[in-house]
């Protein structure tokens, strides 16, 4: 009976690892299909908005903002990166080109609207105003 015992055991973990393997696998295939969508935060004060978006691995000059007919469009491009030295076996990290766009509220004062780019991290201060006064061009500092 121990024999048994065993053998099933020994059977048993060998399915779980074979189940493991294909898993990774089919998860490799589905992560290579996602679409890059930079997570985005958005914080409301008494007189701002700001929106702050995590994109690593990116200059300000790869991301454009601009602004058309009361909507926000963010978007750039993270380049896919080859393995040096070396061949993937789990690749996570997404790439791609995104772009995320938002609604602004009617008192934002778009002329005054101002980007930060600082260690992967952008930040875009939305000034609230009675005053309104288009923008189309936002500069990233």
């Amino acid at each position: 009976m121990a024999d048994f015992s065993e053998e099933f055991e020994k059977t048993i973990t060998k399915l779980g690892k074979d189940v493991q393997s294909f898993v990774e696998r089919i998860s490799d295939e589905f992560q290579q299909e996602n679409v890059f969508s930079p997570a985005v935060d958005v914080i409301e004060s008494e007189e701002t908005f700001r929106l702050v978006m995590d994109i690593p691995g990116l200059s300000k000059e790869e991301i454009s903002l601009s602004l058309k007919n009361g909507v926000l469009t963010i978007s750039g491009e993270r380049a896919v990166e080859e393995a040096e030295n070396g061949t993937y076996k789990k690749r996570e990290r997404v790439f791609g080109a995104f772009s995320r766009s938002f609604a602004l509220p009617d008192d934002v004062n778009s002329a005054e609207i101002k980007a930060n780019f600082k260690n992967g991290v952008l930040t875009v201060t939305l000034p609230k105003s009675t005053v309104l006064k288009d923008s189309t061009n936002i500069k990233i500092d």
